[in-house]
């Protein structure tokens, strides 16, 4: 999975790769080679205690020019990684408008475990993430793929440390998420659509897979012909 997903972003440009790992990260590091050139990982030693957002920001240091940010559990084709590369805008999130047709059948990951988004009049992003918002009301499901522009990742690290002096060492809720450490990144992307900051979606119909189980892998080798 993670070399598709490094060939998909060299195939649109991508040169320089962070990999965040945490459980088995060892198996990583022994396969390293299968991944190509320029691969860094970094290490999320707290895995057991955090969430995505805080293992994304382990990365922090090399957050300083434009990327494209993908979790690691999904599998998606080069079109999807085209159409992202070519997308405007400062931060901008792959969204799957048909996301429906991939929870037909998905038993053990059912469509509550959606990261749906929703927009506003403007076309533009306003809600984004788990329980967000009613299925009806949905635009569609976030699927975990991003690129920002160096203004749009100084956006991201900014909003991410002035939060980290409210909430760290605390048990307030954040947004959707009981705590702190807890916080999906998308708990943080919506933050930052409720203080203004644009977040473009760019719509796809299908051609990506999340992998969360031994049916989704299934499923996907069953199915998948891109």
């Amino acid at each position: 999975m993670l070399v598709r997903t490094v060939e998909n972003l060299r195939h649109v440009g991508a040169s320089q790769f962070v990999i965040v790992r945490g459980y088995k990260g060892d198996v990583l590091e022994r396969r390293q080679a299968e991944l190509g050139e320029n691969i860094t990982f970094v290490d999320n030693i707290d895995f057991e205690k955090n969430n995505i957002l805080q293992s994304f920001f382990k990365a922090e240091r090399f957050m300083t020019e434009a990327a494209y940010l993908s979790y690691s559990d999904i599998i998606y084709s080069k079109e999807v990684t085209e159409k992202l590369a070519a997308a405007s805008g400062d931060i901008c999130l792959i969204i799957d408008v048909d996301y429906a047709k991939i929870y037909e059948g998905r038993t053990l990951h059912p469509l509550e475990q959606a990261e749906l988004c929703e927009v506003d009049k403007n076309g533009l992003i306003k809600k984004v993430g788990k329980c967000c918002c009613e299925y009806q009301n949905a635009y569609g499901e976030f699927i975990g793929l991003a690129k920002v522009s160096a203004k749009g990742m100084e956006q991201l690290v900014a909003s991410y440390n002035e939060l980290k002096q409210e909430f760290e060492g605390t048990e307030k809720s954040f947004v959707r998420a009981k705590n702190w450490l807890q916080a999906y990144f998308c708990d943080l992307l919506e933050h930052m659509a409720n203080k203004g900051i644009a977040l473009t979606p760019v719509p796809i119909h299908g051609q990506w897979r999340e992998i969360d189980t031994v049916q989704d892998k299934e499923r996907a080798d069953s199915s998948i012909s891109w």
